[in-house]
């Protein structure tokens, strides 16, 4: 395969788009910058086909028309490796997600490979070539584009190539290609939303359960105000204002300077800053009715029955694994052993879990459900 060419102008773009049209198949990855902006900053675009790559600057081409119709295309395949943040950049770049896609690092979980083994190492152990870690934290927006750069972004397509290749025959020996393309397909469709609703973000505040009713009100709001603001200004939260000093203001009611300890003075600054905005919110949730107090659930612990049943149906599921020659989370995590023993408990006739659905309902679904129904069902002891 040539060297990466880098397309910098939109005649480029199409030129190379219309000659990977068609395709059978074309490897696609990303790099971008996402360290202090509420948004990922896309800079390149990768996609390689079987005899040539290109390097997409994102920065010097803004209309992507041609490229969104090559990873849309329905009868082309969209190989990734760990495909979620690429595509969680791309639905936004491209104002819809690639299709259909396969990831390489669920293809190797399924024929036997170390579950999200990292690109780098499956090329190391398949292909016997060692990459360069050289650039692997660079400002991907910086320009110009040094030859080095552009080689190793375009060797995280050009290898991917050979090793979907190698991959999917085989998926095709074992049976287990509709199995990478369930689960790649699974994974596309579920993807982060873009933005987090505002009145929702204080859920992801480590320590919120310490709370009581009252002071989760306050971190409820400031939290509110926080993405929104952050949002506004393309700015992560957490850089605006930390969790800590979010979590603090809420337990306390107001804000004391001691919350700024151990905060670079930048970060203090910020907080400062933010204040005149944050303390009013903090008072009006203060004064708000005992009917607007948030109520947060809270998971019941399980019954003997149903530790049982979770220990029970693990043990199906871990047999099952070794037989298949996969570890054992392909099939089935322990949270979502646990979550289908609770349906089962709860909901009997409204079960609603992967394991029941597809190729792992196939594989395993009946005998876990009869595992955890007779669990459920057995005297205690």
């Amino acid at each position: 395969m040539s060297p990466p060419i880098v397309i910098a102008d939109p005649a480029a773009l199409r030129t190379f788009c219309e000659r990977a049209r068609g395709a059978v198949f074309c490897a696609v990855d990303t790099e971008f910058f996402w360290e202090r902006t509420y948004f990922p900053a896309l800079s390149l675009i990768q996609v390689a086909v079987a005899d040539a790559v290109a390097v997409v600057d994102v920065l010097a081409v803004a209309d992507l028309a041609p490229l969104r119709e090559l990873l849309l295309a329905p009868a082309t395949v969209k190989v990734f490796h760990s495909a979620s943040q690429d595509l969680f950049v791309l639905r936004r770049a491209l104002g819809a997600c690639p299709a259909p896609v396969l990831d390489t690092q669920i293809a190797a979980a399924l024929v036997g490979e170390r579950h999200q083994i990292g690109y780098a190492e499956l090329v190391q152990s398949r292909l016997g070539v060692t990459l360069s870690k050289e650039h692997q934290r660079t400002d991907w927006l910086t320009r110009p584009l040094a030859p080095e750069r552009v080689a190793y972004a375009g060797d995280d397509v050009r290898f991917l190539v050979t090793l979907y290749e190698g991959l999917a025959a085989q998926l095709a020996a074992l049976g287990r290609r509709p199995w990478a393309e369930e689960d790649s397909a699974w994974m596309a469709t579920h993807l982060p939303e873009e933005t987090v609703p505002p009145s929702e973000a204080w859920q992801a505040i480590e320590g919120y359960g310490r709370l009581n009713a009252r002071q989760l009100l306050g971190l409820r709001e400031l939290a509110a105000w926080r993405e929104r603001t952050g949002r506004e200004r393309d700015l992560r939260p957490r850089l605006l204002v930390p969790d800590r000093v979010l979590l603090e203001m809420a337990r306390h009611g107001a804000f004391h300077p001691r919350m700024l300890a151990g905060l670079y003075r930048s970060a203090s600054r910020r907080v400062t800053d933010c204040l005149p905005q944050m303390e009013p919110i903090l008072a009006a949730a203060a004064a708000l009715p005992e009917d607007h107090l948030p109520r947060v659930a809270q998971n019941r612990r399980l019954t003997p029955r149903e530790k049982e049943a979770v220990e029970r149906a693990g043990k199906v599921v871990a047999e099952r694994a070794k037989t298949l020659g996969i570890e054992r989370c392909m099939l089935a995590t322990n949270s979502q052993l646990l979550h289908l023993v609770r349906q089962v408990s709860e909901r009997p006739g409204a079960v609603d879990s992967r394991l029941v659905e597809g190729w792992r309902g196939a594989e395993v679904g009946s005998a876990v459900l009869r595992a955890v129904t007779e669990a459920l069902a057995a005297s205690p002891a």
